[in-house]
């Protein structure tokens, strides 16, 4: 379906200021664990995914010295949420009433940004995809430690950029049998 279909690569979508991926602090920004568990922002890991939910209720919750020393992965509202090591492939969307939260380096959100060039829940249905599965099958096993689809190779991932409208229809068939499935 998406063979014959105009796209880019994430790189490119993010140069234009169409899409956003990044994951969790890494190193120094990290919460420690001192931090942990006496706070309101829930710190999403790849176990906090199922079934397309993000588990709010039984994540960790950081403390706001921690949240203050983040400087990246801080999650929105409607972002698409992809596990990226260990367990690699794990979806969720982000609901629109949603608590703060953050991303743990084991977990990367895709925030759309220019609705008009690329509709979010297309690309929800698109990250579902056996099409998007096999760019992150071929490079999970490249490093001799646990599984991953570091940044790096996340950027390099090619997006399908079909017609808006057609984007549109393909969410509003989707977007309904997701509801239901969850």
């Amino acid at each position: 379906m998406f063979d014959s279909v105009p796209s880019e690569t994430v790189a490119e979508l993010q140069a234009r200021g169409v899409l956003r991926v990044e994951d969790g602090n890494h190193g120094n920004d990290r919460p420690r664990p001192e931090e942990f568990g006496c706070g309101k922002t829930a710190f999403i890991r790849a176990a906090d995914l199922d079934c397309g939910r993000v588990l709010f209720e039984s994540a960790d919750k950081i403390s706001d010295v921690a949240l203050a020393r983040i400087r990246k992965g801080k999650g929105k509202r409607g972002d698409i949420l992809f596990s990226s090591k260990g367990t690699v492939g794990k979806l969720a969307i982000v609901p629109i009433d949603a608590p703060p939260f953050v991303c743990s380096p084991q977990t990367t959100f895709w925030r759309t940004l220019d609705e008009k060039q690329l509709d979010r829940s297309f690309l929800y249905a698109y990250m579902q995809s056996s099409w998007f599965r096999k760019q992150w099958q071929a490079i999970k096993g490249d490093t001799d430690m646990a599984d991953y689809a570091s940044l790096t190779s996340q950027q390099q991932f090619r997006v399908p950029l079909p017609e808006i409208i057609f984007q549109r229809d393909v969410a509003s068939i989707f977007q309904p049998l997701n509801d239901k499935i969850e």
